[in-house]
């Protein structure tokens, strides 16, 4: 769409100049100002408003979902529409003659609080355009040209600001992050909870909470209360004097373990390092207490030296005989529940 800052900007850049008090139009007069000469934000507001007016009032177009649902990032942001809403109010506040256009594919306005924000919208004079994916708006000189998709018909809407309304999107670091802790993240680089409906704000790994737009993109008020279930999560940890692990864990065979460090690169809880050994060399170790007994290390160790507590492959091998009915040296009829002499 063409950005460059002062005709063409995002809404978040907008909302900060609106949160200041400025014109929405203020970076473009700054930026065509005389070399050598700072505008005062007084003379950005009236000259730029004055010779708007001169012709008509001012005309500014918002285009939502702008990099976003589509094959790159194919989630919805959450919070764009919500801020298109709050920003076009502020412009309609500022200067009630303003021409506010909305072109939206699906307007999300989130809670009772958004929708009266919409409805107040619609009433103060906001334009709102239902256009299609597929015949996306395109910016003109001094225009947008869009297909109304209610209409069926392109409409041609004088634009002096266009606002492009972008997703949140995940932080550039998140992925050396997750590997220094251990923890997953998704397709989009988001933090990935160890269940979305029983725990939320928790990691697979101990002690390690999620809150906010690190676990996806979400408004101030959600990540407020996120932020206060993950505390609460934290301090039922903190008040506990001592904590049960599970005793599932992975045993090593020293006399077996090569000492190779694979166990230690597979496991996702950080919960084998290697260390120097009585029996001789540095063979891996356990730390039970973030052991899950996920049984990766077992699977991946070339030497078979690491099984799992209570869950030996010998035990496994003979649950797997039992269920299919050939246990060696057992009656290959598996006994039914209730059968007198069957069950013991």
């Amino acid at each position: 769409f063409g950005y460059d800052g002062q005709h063409v900007i995002t809404q978040g850049e907008l909302q900060q100049a609106l949160a200041k008090g400025e014109s929405p139009f203020a970076a473009r007069q700054a930026a065509t100002a005389a070399p050598g000469k700072q505008a005062s934000a007084t003379a950005v507001i009236t000259g730029t408003k004055a010779a708007v007016r001169s012709a008509r009032p001012p005309s500014i177009v918002m285009i939502q979902c702008v990099g976003a649902r589509d094959d790159t990032r194919p989630y919805c942001s959450r919070i764009c529409c919500g801020t298109a809403l709050k920003n076009a109010l502020l412009i309609k506040e500022t200067d009630p003659s303003a021409a506010v256009y909305i072109l939206y594919r699906d307007l999300l306005a989130l809670g009772i609080a958004e929708e009266d924000l919409y409805a107040e919208a619609r009433s103060r004079g906001v334009t709102f355009i239902k256009c299609d994916q597929q015949r996306p708006p395109l910016p003109g000189d001094g225009q947008v040209t869009v297909y109304d998709a209610l209409l069926g018909e392109p409409v041609r809407l004088p634009c002096d600001l266009l606002v492009l309304s972008t997703p949140l999107v995940s932080q550039n670091d998140t992925l050396e992050l997750a590997q220094m802790l251990k923890v997953p993240v998704d397709a989009q680089g988001f933090f990935l909870e160890a269940h979305v409906k029983l725990r939320p704000l928790d990691f697979a790994t101990d002690g390690i909470f999620l809150c906010g737009c690190a676990r996806w993109p979400c408004g101030v008020g959600e990540a407020i209360a996120q932020a206060h279930g993950a505390a609460a999560r934290a301090s039922i940890l903190l008040g506990r004097a001592e904590i049960e692990a599970d005793p599932t864990v992975a045993v090593v065979d020293e006399q077996a373990c090569i000492g190779c460090g694979l166990c230690q690169t597979v496991c996702p809880y950080s919960a084998i390092v290697l260390s120097d050994s009585a029996a001789g060399g540095r063979k891996a170790r356990t730390i039970a207490a973030s052991c899950k007994g996920c049984g990766i290390c077992s699977a991946g160790c070339p030497e078979g030296a690491i099984t799992m507590q209570h869950f030996t492959d010998a035990q496994v091998f003979a649950q797997i005989d039992a269920l299919a009915g050939v246990a060696s040296g057992a009656d290959e009829r598996l006994p039914v529940a209730g059968e007198v002499g069957v069950l013991s």
